[in-house]
C-alpha cells in the first residue's frame, strides 16, 4: 500500500515538492481530464521513478529479514535512534514531541492531514459565506450598455506579441486602441488563490475576503443585469469558490459540470453562443463574465493540437497558438457587440502565469510554480466602443486589488472599496507588491527571480 501510494505521489513531489496547501486544494478541485492531462505533462523520468517504488515494494514482500549477527542488530540501533533524535531535540528545545519530524514518511502522512484539515475548515468556511447576504451600498454611474469581463486562463504576458514577444499572435489586441496594462501582477500563481481575493472585497478589519461581496453582487446591487459563462468546471457536489460565485449571476452555463464535455474536446469559441444572446438581450446594462479555459496545461489539448508557427517544443508551440486563439476569440466579441448598435466596454486579464521548465529543450513546457516574477505577470487590456487610442498603464497595478480596477471600469462608485488611488492611470500606487505563494504565505514579488524566455 505504501509503494502505491509513494508512487501516485512522486511524480506531484518532483514537480512540486512535498505536499502542500495547494495540492491538498488541487486534489479537491481537479476533474477527471485535467488528472489525465497531468499525466500527459509528466516526463519518462518520473514515471520510472514510480515504476522503480512499484517494484521495489513488490520485490519487498518476497524478502524476509533476519538478523544473525550483532552488527545487523547495531545498522538497526543506529536507524533507530537517527529517527528519534531530532524529535527528542524539538521535545527539549521546543516542549514539542514531533517524531514525524526526522521520519518522511510519517511527514507525508502527517502534512497530508494538516493540509487535509485546513482545507476542511476553509471549505466550511466557504459555504458559510457565501450563504451570507451582501452589504454593498453602491452608486450606479455606468456609460456602457454592456461590460463584458474576459477571465484568461494560465497566460504570462511575456509570450504575447503585445508585450514584446517575436511571434505575432496577438494581432488584434495590437491593432486595437486598448488601455494595456504593461506591469500588472496576479494575486497568486494559481487558479484558487488568485481569482477570489480579485473578485470579492476584502475586509479591512481582518484582511480576510469576504465571499458574499462580490463582483456579481456587487454589480446586481447596482441594477446591472448579470451573466457568467465558463468553460471550466461546475464541481459536482462541492462547487469551487470561483463557480460559486458565478452561479450568484442572474444567468450562468458551464459548458462542463465537474468534467470537460465530449472527452475535453470542448473549445472557448463554444462559449460564443450564450455570449451573442446576452449581447443581445433587452437588458439595458449587462455585465458579462466570461471564465475561459484559455491556455491551461496541457496546451495542445486546448489547440486540438494544432498551431501556426513552431517554437522550440510542441506543447511551448501549442501554448503560444492557444493565445493566438484567445484574441481571436475576444476580436469575435467585440464584433459581435458593435453588431448591437450599444455602447460596450471589455476587459480581459489572466488569473496567473506559470513557470517556463526544460528551457532549450525540444521537451520544454510551462506549468504552475510560485518562485519566479513570471508565475505573477500577466496581462490586462481594456477596449471600448469609444476608445481612440493605444494607451499604456506602466505602473505596478496588483490583483489584489483588482475591486478597485473593476469599480473604476464600471463606474460602480461603493464605500467599501478602496478608491485611495486611481487605478486606470499611471498615478503610483501603493502596496503593490505583495503576493501570495502555494503555501498561502504573503511575499514580495520585487524579491523573486526571473524566469525568462531567453
Amino acid at each position: 500500500m505504501l509503494s502505491i501510494i509513494g508512487a501516485i505521489y512522486t511524480p506531484i513531489g518532483l514537480k512540486y515538492g512535498s505536499p502542500n496547501i495547494n495540492s491538498v486544494i488541487s486534489f479537491f478541485y481537479t476533474n477527471t481530464n485535467e488528472t489525465l492531462e497531468f499525466i500527459q505533462t509528466l516526463s519518462p523520468i518520473n514515471l520510472i521513478f514510480s515504476f522503480l517504488i512499484i517494484l521495489f515494494g513488490l520485490l519487498s514482500l518476497k524478502v524476509s529479514i533476519v538478523i544473525k549477527n550483532t552488527s545487523s542488530l547495531f545498522i538497526i540501533f543506529i536507524f533507530i535512534m537517527t529517527s528519534i533524535t531530532w524529535p527528542i531535540k524539538d521535545l527539549i528545545n521546543n516542549g514539542t514531541y514531533n517524531f514525524e519530524a526526522k521520519l518522511p514518511i510519517l511527514r507525508f502522512f502527517s502534512d497530508i492531514k494538516k493540509y487535509y484539515d485546513t482545507v476542511k475548515i476553509e471549505n466550511e468556511w466557504i459555504n458559510k459565506e457565501l450563504n451570507k447576504k451582501d452589504n454593498w451600498q453602491p452608486i450606479n454611474n455606468s456609460q456602457y450598455n454592456n461590460y463584458i469581463l474576459v477571465i484568461g486562463e494560465s497566460v504570462r504576458r511575456d509570450f504575447m506579441q503585445s508585450y514584446g514577444f517575436s511571434i505575432k499572435n496577438t494581432p488584434f489586441l495590437e491593432k486595437s486602441p486598448v488601455i494595456q496594462f504593461d506591469n500588472y501582477i496576479s494575486a497568486a500563481p494559481s487558479t484558487l488563490f488568485s481569482l477570489p481575493p480579485s473578485l470579492t472585497l476584502k475586509n479591512k478589519n481582518t484582511n480576510n475576503i469576504e465571499l458574499q461581496n462580490n463582483i456579481i453582487t456587487l454589480a446586481k446591487k447596482a441594477g446591472l443585469n448579470t451573466y457568467w459563462f465558463s468553460n471550466q468546471g461546475s464541481m459536482i457536489g462541492s462547487d469551487s469558490v470561483i463557480s460559486t460565485i458565478g452561479k450568484r449571476a442572474d444567468s450562468y452555463h458551464f459548458l462542463s459540470k465537474g468534467d470537460y464535455h465530449n472527452n475535453g474536446l470542448t473549445t472557448d469559441n463554444d462559449l460564443l453562443t450564450d455570449i451573442k444572446k446576452a449581447l443581445f438581450s433587452g437588458k439595458k446594462t449587462n455585465l458579462i463574465v466570461i471564465h475561459l479555459i484559455g491556455s491551461h496545461s496541457q496546451a495542445c489539448a486546448r489547440t486540438q493540437d494544432k498551431y501556426d508557427e513552431f517554437f522550440q517544443s510542441t506543447e511551448i508551440s501549442c501554448y503560444i497558438q492557444s493565445i493566438k486563439n484567445t484574441d481571436k476569440l475576444l476580436e469575435d466579441i467585440v464584433s459581435i457587440s458593435k453588431k448591437t448598435g450599444k455602447s460596450w466596454s471589455l476587459l480581459y486579464f489572466s488569473d496567473h502565469g506559470v513557470s517556463y521548465e526544460h528551457k532549450g529543450e525540444s521537451y520544454a513546457k510551462l506549468s504552475h510554480d510560485d518562485k519566479f516574477k513570471q508565475n505573477f505577470e500577466v496581462p490586462l487590456f481594456i477596449l471600448s466602443s469609444d476608445s481612440k487610442e493605444k494607451i499604456h498603464v506602466t505602473e505596478r497595478r496588483n490583483g489584489r486589488y483588482f475591486m478597485s480596477i473593476f469599480s473604476e471600469w464600471t463606474s460602480i462608485q461603493e464605500p467599501q472599496i478602496p478608491n485611495h488611488c486611481h487605478m486606470i492611470s499611471n498615478d503610483i500606487c501603493s502596496d503593490q507588491n505583495t503576493v501570495i505563494n502555494f503555501q498561502k504565505e504573503e511575499i514580495n514579488y520585487n524579491l523573486l527571480p526571473e524566469d525568462k524566455i531567453n
